[in-house]
C-alpha cells in the first residue's frame, strides 16, 4: 500500500465507523427497534472514538485560541504604542511652540518698552571654534540688516553685527575677545571698556582706581563708540581686581545674556 493510504488509513477509517453508526441509529429511530448486538458496539465504538477525538483535539484547540490571542494582544500593544509615539512627538511640539511663544512674548515686550527700533531675528548656526563667539542670524542685507548694527534680547546685549549677505549676518557676542563695548557702572556712573574673555564671561578695563565698584553693581551700555544705544543692561559685576599700584582697577562681569541658549535676538535700528 502507498505511504500516502497508509497515512490517512486511521482516519478513513473512523470516518467508516462514523458514517456505520449515524446509519444504524437512524434506522433504529425510524424502526422503533433496539439496536443488535453489532449495531450496539458500533455505536459504542463510535462514541469512544468520538470522545478520543475530541480529547486530543480540544488542547490543540485551546492551544490555537490561545496562540491567536496572543497575536491579537501583539498587534493591539504595536498600534498602542504607534500611538503613544504619536502623542509624544505631537506633545513635544507643543511644548517647543511653548517655549518659542513665551521667548517671542518677553521680546515683543521688551520691544513695546524700548524707546528704539528693533526687529527680531532667529539665530541659525553658531561658529564651532573656541577663538570667535560669534552667532549667525537668518536676516541679511535683503532684510535691511547693516554692519555694526547692535544686537539684543529682553535678557540684554548681545553683540553687534560684523558680517553681512543678502540672506544672512554674523554677530560678534560680547563675550568674545576681540569686542569691546562702553559701559557705566550704573550706580556710580563710572566708566570703562568691557571686553570678552574666557568661559562666556567679561571684565571691565580702564575703571579709574577712586571709582566706586560693588558686586552685584549692574553695568549697563553708555552710549559712546556708535553701536549701543546709551542705557542697555549688560551684565553683574561679580569680581573687583584692584592691584597694588596703578591709575585703573579691573572688574569681572558675568553677561546677562546666556549665550548658549540664544534662539532669537533683536537687531537695534
Amino acid at each position: 500500500m502507498p505511504k500516502t493510504k497508509k497515512k490517512y488509513k486511521p482516519l478513513i477509517t473512523i470516518i467508516v465507523i462514523a458514517m456505520l453508526a449515524i446509519f444504524l441509529m437512524t434506522v433504529q429511530i425510524r424502526t422503533g427497534q433496539r439496536p443488535t448486538f453489532i449495531a450496539r458496539h458500533i455505536i459504542h465504538l463510535y462514541s469512544s472514538t468520538h470522545k478520543l477525538a475530541n480529547y486530543a483535539i480540544h488542547p490543540i484547540i485551546e492551544l490555537w485560541e490561545t496562540y491567536a490571542w496572543l497575536i491579537g494582544i501583539k498587534q493591539d500593544n504595536i498600534k498602542l504604542q504607534t500611538e503613544v509615539d504619536r502623542l509624544k512627538e505631537i506633545n513635544n511640539h507643543y511644548l517647543e511652540y511653548k517655549k518659542e511663544n513665551q521667548r517671542l512674548r518677553l521680546l515683543l515686550e521688551f520691544k513695546k518698552e524700548a524707546s528704539i527700533v528693533v526687529f527680531p531675528a532667529q539665530i541659525v548656526g553658531k561658529d564651532p571654534s573656541s577663538w570667535f563667539k560669534t552667532v549667525i542670524i537668518g536676516k541679511g542685507a535683503d532684510d535691511g540688516i547693516e554692519k555694526n548694527q547692535a544686537v539684543v534680547t529682553h535678557q540684554g546685549v548681545v553683540g553687534h553685527i560684523i558680517e553681512v549677505t543678502p540672506k544672512a549676518a554674523k554677530v560678534l557676542l560680547i563675550s568674545d575677545q576681540n569686542s569691546s563695548v562702553a559701559v557705566i557702572i550704573q550706580a556710580s556712573r563710572a566708566e570703562g571698556i568691557m571686553v570678552g574673555v574666557q568661559q562666556g564671561r567679561c571684565k571691565i578695563n580702564y575703571l579709574a582706581r577712586t571709582a566706586e565698584v560693588r558686586e552685584g553693581d549692574v553695568v549697563i551700555t553708555s552710549g559712546l563708540g556708535g553701536i549701543f544705544p546709551k542705557g542697555l543692561r549688560v551684565g553683574e559685576v561679580t569680581q573687583i581686581k584692584k592691584k597694588t599700584y596703578g591709575l585703573f582697577q579691573d572688574a569681572e562681569v558675568r553677561p546677562y545674556v546666556d549665550f548658549s541658549k540664544l534662539e532669537e535676538v533683536l537687531i537695534i535700528r
